[in-house]
Parts: C-alpha cells; structure tokens; sequence
C-alpha cells in the first residue's frame, strides 16, 4: 500500500487546522447536518467530515462509520489533501494507491471515494468533506457540485468558529488593557500623593508666622526636591508607556550614598511627623556607590514614603545601609501592617494595585524603583509579615576609588 506524501507546508498546514480548535470537539448538530446531507445527495452510506491531523484522521462528523477517528496511515484523505480541490476514485480495487489498502481489502470494504478538500482562510488544505461506499459508484455533475459547495459550507462554518473565538480573545485582551490602564491611573494618582503631601505641608509652614528664616530656607530646598520627584515620576511613567517600558539611560558616576539617604529622610520628616511615625537614618559608615543619584534619590523616596504611609501612629520606619566590596545594600524597615503573601508575588507589577489590610498601596512607584536598581546592575526585594512590617531592600554596585 503506497503511503500518502507528507503535504507540503505541512507544519504550516498543522499550526493552520490547530488555530481552529477543531480537533477533539464534541458532535455539533450543523456539522451532522452536513454529512448527512451529503450522504443523502450522493446516495452513498457514508459520509464524513474530517481533518488530517499529525498522525491520525479526525471526524468532526460522520454517517456510517461508528468512530471518530482512525490512524493516518491508510487514509484516502491523506492522498486527498495532495491534490486539487475534487479526488473522485470510482473503483478504489482499480487504483493502485488503494487496492491493497487494508479498510478496501477488509473492513468496512471501501470501493468508492469521493473527497472535496476543506481549506485553512490561508488556503492550506485542512481535511475534506468526502463520502463513501462499499460498491463502485460514479457521481453525476449535480452531486460533484453539491459536495464543493457542502464543502466549502464546512470551510465558512469553520471560519466563523475561529473568528468568533478571535473576537473573544481580543475582547477578553482589550478588557485587561482597559483594567489595566484604570489601575495604572489610579496608581499614578496614588504615588503623586507623596511629593504633593510635601508641597501642602511646607506650604501651611512658609504661611505661619512663627516660621524663622532658616527654617523657611530649609523648606524651599525640601520643595525644590519634592518637584524634581515629581516631575521624575511623570517621566517615568512615560518610560513605561512606550516600548513597554524600555530601558532606563542609568548615567553611572561615583557618589556617596549616605548623602542621598540622609536626604531623603530629611526630605519625609514632615511627613513621618505628621502620621506619628518615627522616621529613623541607623548610623553606619557611608559608602560609595556606582550609578545616578538622582534615580536612587527617588527609589528611596518611594520606599520611605510607602513605609510611612503604611505604619500606624506611633510606629517605627527605619533606614539602614550595609555591603562588601561588590554590593552596597539599602534596607528599608518599618512596622506597619505588611503585605499579604498573595500580593507578595506582584508588589512590583505596574498594573496591579497591591492592597495591605487597610490602606491601599503603591504599584506603579515600585515598578519604578524595580527597573531604576535593575539598570543600576541591582537587585530589589521584599519581605512582609501582616501585622508586623515590611521590609524592602535593594543593592546596587559598590565604587572603588
């Protein structure tokens, strides 16, 4: 018995019938319509719908066979599918591609064949609509024609099977894009509270009164500050939006990092004082560090800020730096009400909005801060207990010099 050829593009024909999710579907009242239909029209016992799969034959539909599949190897479709759009054998113990084809010389005794092919939308040949007889049989015009255009019936009804299953995948796509974009505003205007916080606490101090100079001209300084965070985070969120995100350009100079940290803390004083929490720089030797102080500035802000936003009155946020010769470690400590392990997994997804057990929490600040350490060559973690704290931690490379 000759063996079918494989069918040219087969992976492409493959990958083309596995995009209509055909395959292994329960029985469907319009495809039985189908082959009995076809049945009744060429007066032949058996009729099927099927498709060429890797290795087998599958019938989405058949009148006269009792299956719903067989192997590949002594199908007639798979000699179907090679040709143009009609294979008709009307004597299939003349044809020497089947005389000694086991389903002609034993059960079911095939003697007739007649197959229309069933087209991918790329034209790659799926299957075919055929029907079957155990006597030889020749099919007048009228019944060629109606088994192409049953067959191109098959072809449409499988058309609209996939494109109503596309439809839905984009809508389900659009959807999450949509929830998405609606937690990433909210996000936004979640993480813009910070820095505004500080413009309305140093705004209420430069009113009174009772405010001295040097005072004033701390709080400009601090203003000055909680701008340029401000508008690094517009910036940022820029980032993210084009490219998926992109690359940060990370500009890498030598800087001390205790400076930055003293800062910073400085910097959320009001705003520690102001929730009763104590907002505390563990002393430690400074070191050096390889980056953009900048960008390092703002990582911390965001951890700071969170850590306070988090902590009950009368708790404690605490900053501390510590690293060898290769690494210079951040850590950022506080014992607020934690982050559920469930949340753990996506605190640094810019599209989820993490909640904690009573205040709603940051996403978009801390896929920042992720992708700022990562261009830095660091790494950014997090550890949380409910109820008792959270501690954030980042490295980034430690300068020689």
């Amino acid at each position: 018995m000759p063996k079918a050829a494989t069918p040219p593009n087969n992976e492409a024909r493959l990958r083309a019938l596995e995009a209509y999710d055909i395959l292994d579907t329960p029985i469907e009242p319009s495809y039985e319509a189908v082959t009995e239909l076809a049945s009744s029209i060429c007066e032949t016992p058996i009729s099927v719908v099927n498709f060429v799969a890797g290795g087998r034959q599958w019938f989405k539909s058949e009148v006269g066979l009792g299956v719903r599949e067989t192997p590949l190897e002594p199908s007639i479709c798979a000699h179907a599918i090679l040709g143009e759009e009609l294979l008709v054998v009307s004597d299939t113990t003349t044809d020497p591609r089947f005389a000694d084809n086991p389903l002609v010389t034993g059960e079911p005794h095939l003697r007739f064949y007649a197959g229309a092919l069933v087209r991918s939308r790329e034209g790659l040949p799926l299957g075919t609509l055929c029907v079957l007889d155990t006597a030889p049989r020749v099919l007048d015009e009228h019944q060629l024609r109606s088994l192409r255009i049953l067959a191109d019936h098959v072809r449409n009804m499988l058309e609209l099977r996939r494109t109503t299953r596309e439809s839905r995948e984009m809508a389900q796509s659009l959807r999450k894009a949509l929830a998405g974009r609606q937690r990433l505003i909210a996000t936004v205007a979640h993480d813009l509270r910070t820095p505004l916080q500080v413009f309305r606490l140093g705004a209420e101090l430069l009113q009174s009164p009772e405010t001295d100079p040097a005072a004033r001209q701390t709080l400009a300084g601090r203003l000055g500050r909680a701008s340029a965070s401000m508008t690094r985070l517009v910036e940022d969120l820029l980032d993210l939006e084009t490219e998926g995100g992109g690359n940060l350009s990370i500009e890498r100079e030598p800087f001390r990092l205790g400076s930055v940290l003293e800062d910073v803390v400085e910097l959320m004083a009001p705003l520690a004082d102001e929730a009763g929490v104590s907002l505390v720089l563990e002393p430690g030797p400074d070191r050096a560090v390889l980056g953009e102080s900048a960008r390092v500035h703002q990582v911390l802000a965001n951890l700071i800020g969170n850590a306070v936003k988090f902590t009950p009155s009368d708790g404690r946020v605490s900053v501390c730096m510590d690293g060898d010769d290769v690494r210079t470690r951040v850590v950022v400590t506080d014992t607020g009400v934690g982050i559920s392990p469930e949340h753990l997994e996506t605190i640094f997804d810019p599209h989820v909005r993490v909640g904690s057990t009573h205040t709603p929490g940051a996403g978009l600040g801390l896929a920042i801060a992720q992708r700022i350490v990562e261009a830095h060559g660091g790494d950014i973690g997090v550890e949380s207990t409910v109820d008792s704290g959270t501690r954030f931690w980042f490295t980034l490379p430690t300068h020689h010099g």
